[in-house]
């Protein structure tokens, strides 16, 4: 399956230095320099939710605050973001109506928001 995604350049006079993957095809880190004062920054590249992607987005985390245990309960389960996953699926399932113009490339998305929203990540690491 082919995912449709764009993501966001740095814009500015700035000089990439280094680039790599934090969580392909969703989120790259950069390291670039501003050619006129020389600062160099570190910038994260992020897929974006479109506003409609953003509504269903809303309305999916609502649903998943409601049915998914209280986050003590979820640590105590191990593989979090595994059981994080299935729990999305079957949610996405229970409620096909709701979701049904949901496209593959959108529901994919969904997921890497989901963990990171909800499991977050640690430090960046090259």
């Amino acid at each position: 399956m082919s995912l449709d995604f764009q993501l966001v350049k740095p814009v500015g006079q700035l000089k990439e230095l280094e680039r790599y993957p934090l969580y392909e095809p969703f989120a790259y880190a950069s390291i670039v320099q501003d050619e006129k004062t020389g600062d160099i920054m570190y910038y994260l590249e992020e897929i974006t939710l479109d506003p409609t992607e953003q509504q269903v987005y809303k309305e999916l985390v609502r649903i998943v605050m409601l049915e998914l245990p209280p986050p003590e309960e979820l640590m105590k389960m191990g593989d979090v973001k595994n059981y994080l996953l299935n729990e999305l699926k079957k949610i996405v399932g229970r409620y096909r109506r709701l979701f049904r113009n949901v496209t593959p490339s959108s529901f994919a998305k969904f997921l890497y928001y989901m963990e990171r929203d909800l499991l977050g990540y640690g430090p960046l690491m090259p």
